[in-house]
């Protein structure tokens, strides 16, 4: 086969980071450090006037979880409005993805 014929690899390093807890059986134990890290990371993604939303999100709050609550961070970024520098969380629908039931 002509070298230009062998296709290398797809590397997703970062997919298989964060499917390693899963794959070594340790998925649960880790909740509450991911979704703290999850929160502070969208903290600091979001930008409206002078608000800190460390202190609007409170994340420490989110250490004690029990189940994975990435899709629940991902719905306030797409809710998250900005409008003169007010800022403000538009979508009721996330709430639901905050509870570990």
């Amino acid at each position: 086969m002509p070298r230009s014929a062998v296709r290398p690899p797809t590397r997703r390093p970062a997919a298989a980071l964060l499917a390693l807890p899963a794959l070594l059986g340790q998925a649960s134990c880790d909740h509450g450090k991911r979704a703290v890290e999850a929160c502070e990371a969208l903290a600091e993604e979001l930008r409206c006037g002078n608000t800190d939303f460390l202190d609007v999100l409170n994340c420490d709050q989110y250490a004690s979880a029990e189940c994975e609550l990435g899709p629940y961070f991902d719905c306030l970024e797409d809710a998250f409005t900005c409008d003169g520098g007010v800022a403000a969380f538009t979508d009721g629908d996330c709430a639901a993805l905050s509870t570990c039931d």
